[in-house]
């Protein structure tokens, strides 16, 4: 389960979950819970899924749904015919934001993307009916199932920045968009690592 959060506005973030199921039945019960640190529930979540035959041995499952800034711990469960058989439990931490200053939203890792088409391809999430599109130079990132890329697979990651400055510019007084520099470190040995942009 990947769990990856993008303000829709000051006080407000739209988390996205993603999690990838082995369809090995038919039909999917999902029940999911966001609790806050001290233990009261946030937010609760539920969801019945029907495959068809022809459905992949593995079934990517997303969600978005809505939190306030916070500290949160999230169980998601899935059972079929009235058994549960497989749960997950990530933590998130979304950071306060007042629409003022400069901010960035979580990260959500992907090793998939498609290119935009369609009338709307074009048009601002903000005009868009139904889930956040995570989207960039046309192309849609799909969160993976998970947090850790595949090994010698090509991997992406998505954040958004956040800069009132652009949102309060005119035509008489523009604004540069923020300079954005990415530095990403081994793991093992806390070296930067280069890699290609796109």
């Amino acid at each position: 389960m990947q769990l990856s959060w993008f303000y829709s506005k000051p006080g407000t973030a739209i988390v996205d979950l993603a999690m990838d199921l082995d369809s090995h039945g038919k039909q999917f019960n999902l029940l999911g819970v966001a609790y806050r640190e001290d233990g009261s529930v946030a937010r609760r979540l539920g969801d019945t899924l029907k495959l068809d035959a022809g459905a992949p041995a593995l079934y990517h499952y997303s969600h978005q749904f809505n939190l306030p800034p916070g500290r949160y711990r999230v169980r998601v469960t899935v059972g079929s015919g009235g058994e549960p058989f497989g749960s997950a439990e990530k933590t998130i931490e979304i950071a306060p934001w007042d629409g003022e200053m400069l901010s960035a939203s979580g990260i959500a890792l992907s090793v998939k993307d498609y290119a935009l088409t369609g009338v709307t391809a074009g048009l601002d999430n903000s005009l868009l009916e139904g889930s956040r599109r995570l989207a960039s130079k046309g192309r849609l990132i799909v969160p993976m199932g998970g947090a850790q890329l595949p090994t010698g697979q090509n991997g992406l990651f998505y954040f958004e920045v956040y800069e009132p400055r652009l949102t309060q510019a005119t035509a008489k007084q523009p604004t540069q968009p923020p300079l954005i520099r990415i530095r990403i470190l081994d793991g093992t040995t806390g070296e930067g690592r280069r890699i290609p942009g796109r």
